[in-house]
């Protein structure tokens, strides 16, 4: 598992050539993930009259999403998003966790559903959904750990690049902007090659396979530009609360009438909860096979925002309106949890914005309750 630390074992030049050499020697004993483009030519031919040039950009830019590659050619490491968080690598949409046997209607056996799991890499990740993954380490291991998430948190391998930023990210407003935290290595892209910094000794192992080149004060101040120019500043700025005031914030304005506004605007989708690598929640169901002798007790993705979510038995449900499962969410990422981890559940990826089709984001509502509450 990537270690959260900010201790630098060493940096190393990796010329980009020697990109294919290193996948070479690390495909033998690992899988490798990484953003590939995904997006269709036509997806973009039904809005005419749109600058080509503005939407082949976009295209590059966010149709991309983490696919298992076999070479570097595969990868679109320019990216600025990918449609769904890495979060499915830890947490599958939909996972076995128990194997079950009947006979005569009865519990025959039960055992744990094992799953091999393969070493493997997650290459190309950025600061904020780094920051998810930390995360989501800390709800799933914290206090009771969960064996399945471990299983695969402990066979994974993270490599960081620095991104490409839209108005849609502001991960620097909520303090997720961060090089040092969670990775085994980190590549900042510094035109023909990549400043490597080492943070762990896997990261020391891999990047040990290929002959690397020593820093020097030129490839020093092309990173602090790289890094530069990766701020989230456009989305950021419009970010205008302090988060470390969230809470209060989330307190002081509980009862405000713009969160009907939002929930009005709210078509309880769910999408906002797929793409988010925060998002969690699950359910638990038995499944039985055809044969109705065997099954499995499998665990789905669930979604605050679906009208069912908080729906028990007796036809109660303690989220009905709209407005209260978007109240929920909101208080998820800036109160609740914040309280316990002291930093945001939102790490400003902006995945919720360009996904949802009511077109609401973080950065609206946050504002909007800063706004509402400094009228108090």
């Amino acid at each position: 598992m990537g270690e959260t630390k900010t201790k630098v074992i060493k940096e190393v030049i990796l010329p980009k050539r020697k990109l294919p050499e290193l996948f070479e020697k690390l495909l033998p004993d690992y899988d490798i993930y990484g953003p590939v483009q995904k997006a269709k030519e036509d997806a973009y031919e039904i809005a005419p009259g749109v600058d080509r040039k503005t939407l082949d950009l976009k295209k590059k830019l966010r149709g991309n999403d983490f696919q298992k590659v076999e070479s570097p050619d595969e990868l679109n490491l320019e990216y600025t998003t990918t449609v769904t968080s890495l979060k499915k690598f830890f947490l599958p949409p939909v996972e076995d966790l128990v194997k079950f046997e009947l006979q005569n209607v009865k519990l025959k056996d039960v055992k744990e559903a094992e799953e091999q799991i393969r070493p493997f890499i997650l290459f190309g990740v950025h600061p904020c959904d780094m920051q998810g993954i930390l995360r989501l380490d800390y709800s799933f291991i914290k206090g009771n750990p969960e064996s399945n998430y471990l299983s695969k948190r402990e066979k994974s391998v993270i490599v960081g690049v620095n991104c490409v930023p839209d108005e849609y990210c502001f991960c620097e407003a909520v303090n997720a902007q961060v090089y040092d935290e969670g990775y085994d290595l980190f590549f900042t892209n510094i035109g023909q090659s990549f400043y490597v910094t080492v943070y762990t000794e896997k990261g020391r192992e891999i990047i040990d396979l290929v002959e690397t080149e020593e820093v020097t004060d030129t490839d020093v101040k092309e990173k602090q530009k790289a890094i530069e120019r990766s701020r989230s500043i456009e989305g950021s700025e419009q970010f205008k609360p302090d988060y470390h005031n969230m809470p209060l914030l989330c307190k002081a304005g509980d009862s405000l009438p713009f969160w009907d506004e939002i929930g009005n605007r709210c078509f309880s989708c769910g999408t906002c909860n797929l793409v988010c690598p925060t998002c969690y929640c699950f359910d638990v169901e038995d499944v039985m096979n055809i044969n109705l002798k065997e099954g499995a007790r499998k665990r789905f993705w669930d979604g605050c925002q679906l009208e069912g979510f908080a729906a028990v038995a007796g036809g109660e449900n303690f989220r009905a309106s709209r407005t209260n499962r978007n109240k929920h969410r909101f208080y998820r990422k800036f109160l609740y949890l914040m309280e316990e981890y002291q930093k945001p559940f939102c790490v400003g990826c902006g995945r919720c914005g360009r996904q949802c089709v009511a077109d609401i984001n973080i950065i609206e509502t946050s504002n909007l309750l800063y706004d509402n509450v400094e009228k108090i």
